[in-house]
């Protein structure tokens, strides 16, 4: 019997970057006997130089979007999705999982969930929220509904129920210098199995600067914003996104309220790697203000982005109105098809009526 390795995320773990790695490995992983199914959606653009994993269909089967996926369980199986993570927060998609497992014929499920820091993983979610344009908050105000280690502690209790699932936590915090190292070892395969994909930093952070410019996209144009932030970390995959600073009340707030979670993630996390005790905020040496400094590189990867989303859109809006033409045409056509029938039809009542009389 197969055993099916699932990695779930959860987001801002280096997910993007493993999922590059294994589709790199995908021959060397099927001589270990483990099977990596080729991402079933294929992305383009812009979206080609961020990974998304091979679960997607999974997930969208535990959504009920999708029936049940099929993939091979003569061997060993590897899934990748870091929306996983969410979905099995949900005990009710949890048993979906179990049953599918079963009866797909894997014998168990190794389940994988790297967790973070909770500042960290504060501050590395606000700025994935501003990249894909779902936000205009401030870091202070997002901090205020961070709850992240609930759901942990959450999908914690979901797998606990089943014995043919072993969940193994590590936390990227500790371990992101030797993630792949990780990754391996919790396959069961060697870590020179696993080659690094071409591109070293997949889907990087947005520096302060950059987050404010979007934002103010944000406002303005929505979820459109999102492909300014893509182009900028296609682009500019190695630029440093520097520190943004988190007041000590927000650092408070977020073990205070999180605290019962955090305790439960601990006792599930190897030793050495249990969440950071809750730290001290680094105070900022001067006062940001209002400015906003961009190169000419990144404005230029912005302006390019918008100018592209714009193009595509009017395209859209073209064959809509294109689409629209051929509409009226026809009925404009089938309105004087009804009128000569309704002609047709009179002339015959008539004509019915002069030979009645006759």
């Amino acid at each position: 019997m197969a055993t099916l390795f699932l990695h779930i995320g959860h987001s801002k773990t280096g997910s993007s970057y493993l999922q590059a790695c294994a589709l790199e490995s995908r021959n060397a992983l099927e001589e270990k006997g483990i099977h990596y199914p080729d991402p079933t959606t294929r992305t383009s653009g812009i979206f080609a130089s961020f990974p998304h994993g091979n679960g997607v269909v999974l997930r969208n089967y535990l959504t009920g979007k999708l029936d049940a996926p099929t993939f091979p369980s003569d061997r060993d199986c590897l899934i990748s999705n870091e929306g996983l993570f969410f979905e099995l927060t949900d005990a009710s998609k949890m048993d979906m999982l179990v049953a599918w497992a079963r009866s797909s014929g894997f014998e168990k499920t190794e389940m994988l969930l790297f967790v973070r820091d909770p500042v960290d993983d504060m501050v590395s979610l606000y700025r994935q929220k501003v990249k894909s344009g779902e936000t205009t908050e401030s870091l202070k105000d997002y901090a205020t509904h961070y709850t992240k280690p609930k759901l942990v502690k959450r999908l914690i209790d979901a797998a606990g129920k089943y014995p043919d699932i072993n969940l193994t936590l590590r936390n990227y915090s500790k371990v992101k210098r030797s993630l792949v190292e990780a990754f391996a070892e919790w396959l069961g395969v060697p870590a020179n199995s696993l080659a690094a994909p071409a591109q070293k930093v997949v889907n990087r952070s947005l520096s302060e600067d950059e987050l404010e410019t979007l934002k103010i996209l944000n406002r303005h144009v929505g979820k459109d914003s999102r492909f300014a932030g893509l182009q900028l970390c296609a682009d500019l995959p190695e630029l440093d996104a520097g520190t943004l600073y988190v007041e000590q009340a927000s650092i408070d707030d977020i073990y205070d309220v999180n605290r019962d979670a955090i305790d439960t993630v601990n006792r599930a996390l190897p030793d050495g790697e249990h969440y950071a005790q809750k730290p001290t905020a680094e105070v900022r040496e001067t006062e940001r203000g209002d400015n906003v400094t961009l190169s000419t590189t990144q404005l230029d990867c912005i302006f390019a982005a918008m100018t592209k989303r714009t193009v595509e859109l009017q395209e859209k809006i073209d064959q809509l109105k294109e689409k629209n033409r051929e509409l009226n045409q026809k009925q404009k056509k089938v309105r004087e098809r009804l009128q000569k029938l309704r002609g047709n039809s009179k002339r015959g009542n008539e004509e019915a009526s002069e030979a009645g009389t006759t």
